[in-house]
Formats: C-alpha cells, sequence, structure tokens
C-alpha cells in the first residue's frame, strides 16, 4: 500500500488493526481458500485503548516486506522512501498525519536517498532497458506513473493455487518493474490542487505533464507491439493517454477556450470511474487474490489528479 495509507494509522491505536465483520464476510464468500485463510483472529475486535502506562513501554517498530515478490533489484524501491513515511508515523505525534505535507517531504527524502546510494531509479532504468532494449524511454515515462497492483494481487501464484495449479512466476513485467508509488502523479495531483485553488502559474506546468503523457502512448504502443512483456500494458497507455486529454481538456475549459457540454462530462466520468475502480480492485487484502485486476497488473496513478481537474470544472471553478 502507499505510503499515505499507512501514515493514516496511528500504531498505538488499538482500533485499527484488522478486518471489519463485514469486510471478512464479503471476503469469506468469495472463495473456500479465502475462506480458510480468513480466521477469527483477523477480524477486528474492540478493545481497550492504551494506556499512558502502556504506550511508554513501546519502545521501537518494526516495518516488515513481504519477500514473495521482491528481487534484489526490486528491493530499494519497496523499501524506500515508505519506510522513511513509517518512521516519522511511529515517533511521531499521533495528530501529525497531513498526507499532502509528508508526500512534499518525502520527494526531497527520496533525493537524499538517491544521493546516499539508493538505486531504486537506476534499476527501474536498467529493467526498462531490459524490457525494451534500444528503446526504453517510453517505457520508463510510462514507469513514472503507474504503480503495481496491491495486496499481493500481482501474485499470480496464488491464482493458480486457487485452480489446483502451480506455476513459477518470473519477476520481470512492467509491474515488477513499477515504483509501488509514484510520487511523480502525487506532485501531479497536489499541483492541480493548488491550481484550482487559485494558483494560475502552474497551469502551463500542468499542460507540459499531460501533454507528455498523452503522447507518450504512441512512443509505447510502437515498442510494445510484437513484444510479449509489453503488449499487455498496451491498454494501460491508451488509458493513460485518455485520461491526460482528459485533463488537458478540463484546463481548457477552466481557461475558458472550449466549453463544456454533456457528452464531455460523460466520457471523463466514465474513464475516470474505470480507473478508480482499476485502483480500488486491490485495496483489500485477500479479496485482491482473485479479485479481476487491471490490464498488466498496473494502477494509473494520475487518476487522482485528472479528478481534481475534472471536479473543478463541474464545480465552475
Amino acid at each position: 500500500m502507499p505510503a499515505d495509507f499507512h501514515y493514516q494509522i496511528d500504531p498505538l491505536a488499538t482500533a485499527d488493526a484488522g478486518f471489519t465483520l463485514q469486510q471478512a464476510e464479503h471476503i469469506r464468500r468469495l472463495h473456500p481458500l479465502l475462506a480458510q485463510l480468513l480466521t477469527d483472529a483477523k477480524i477486528a475486535k474492540p478493545l481497550p485503548a492504551l494506556t499512558t502506562g502502556q504506550e511508554k513501554l513501546v519502545l521501537g517498530a518494526e516495518a516488515p516486506l513481504w519477500g514473495e515478490l521482491v528481487t534484489d533489484e526490486m528491493l530499494d524501491d519497496r523499501l524506500w522512501p515508505r519506510a522513511a513515511a513509517l518512521a516519522e508515523r511511529f515517533w511521531s505525534a499521533a495528530n501529525v498525519r497531513d498526507p499532502l505535507d509528508m508526500y512534499r517531504r518525502l520527494a526531497v527524502v527520496q533525493d537524499q536517498l538517491t544521493v546516499s546510494g539508493l538505486m531504486a531509479d537506476a534499476n527501474r532504468r536498467r529493467m526498462a532497458s531490459r524490457l525494451a532494449p534500444g528503446d526504453s524511454e517510453p517505457v520508463y515515462e510510462l514507469l513514472q506513473i503507474v504503480t503495481p497492483v496491491r495486496n499481493m494481487a500481482h501474485d499470480h501464484r496464488i491464482r493458480a493455487a486457487a485452480r489446483g495449479q502451480q506455476i513459477r512466476q518470473p519477476l520481470n513485467a512492467l509491474a515488477d518493474a513499477a515504483p509501488v508509488e509514484s510520487l511523480v502523479a502525487q506532485r501531479f495531483a497536489a499541483d492541480a490542487q493548488r491550481f484550482v485553488s487559485g494558483d494560475e502559474n502552474l497551469a502551463a506546468s500542468l499542460r507540459a505533464r499531460l501533454t507528455r503523457w498523452r503522447d507518450n502512448d504512441e512512443r509505447f504502443a510502437a515498442v510494445a507491439r510484437g513484444n510479449a512483456m509489453l503488449e499487455p500494458a498496451l491498454p494501460t497507455a491508451a488509458s493513460i493517454a485518455s485520461l491526460a486529454q482528459i485533463g488537458l481538456d478540463a484546463l481548457d475549459i477552466i481557461a475558458g477556450k472550449r466549453d463544456r457540454d454533456a457528452s464531455w462530462t460523460q466520457t471523463a466520468e466514465t474513464a475516470l470511474m474505470q480507473a478508480e475502480a482499476h485502483d480500488a480492485a486491490s485495496r483489500l487484502p485477500l479479496a485482491s487474490f482473485l479479485g479481476s485486476q487491471p490490464p498488466a497488473d498496473l494502477i494509473i496513478a494520475i487518476t487522482p489528479g485528472v479528478r481534481v481537474l475534472v471536479g473543478a470544472v463541474a464545480s465552475g471553478s
């Protein structure tokens, strides 16, 4: 899960752990295997809050990483910079949990970690080059604004086990190279919010980013066709282009360069709802094992930022 999911949770809150009863019932109905995995011990139960004395006994914490879908090449990205956000959550006051401010500072921490020797971005470029030798830039551009599906949904061995099969899954796909969360997309969403709140100086920058993402579809398609490792993401690249165009249209409407009509509004809403459904498909642990996932196991990370721009059109901002 992205850093802001963990950042919102107070590690000392006894009520924040486990599934709700409603979630557990939903998951158990999906498949007998999930019903076996989701024992009563995993259901959240009303517990008394820790006393001040008990809180003082908590001396530290840890952030475990499931290793089934991680190679040495992926390790830096899977741990960092999320671990820095978790560390702040563990040792900060319970009311320090503003995700926007956290992400602003997390981008700085990411650069500091890179200077210190973190290989996450270098490894991602290497993986992109392996997937598209000689023309990896469109692949890397796409990887900047997508994330892999969450909660083990990318582990195809689980789906195979549910069918009574065993498979080997090489961790060399786009979803393995994609960052756990896109700080590029987080920055875009934050800038979109600042823009609709009145900072008109951001319009040109937003337009440039959206144009680049829209136009990358054609470049990625040229590289991906005939490449079995990339072809599954062709629908992803096309959806990114559609969302980026919707964002550009929203900027034009806000600037008074074009009119909003019902057809555009419906098209925008349909595209956003589909992207948001793809995001939601792997948000719930265990249920994500067997639920339908987006093409190439990739979530489009710029969706929230585009939603902000479309929302501003709807509200007349």
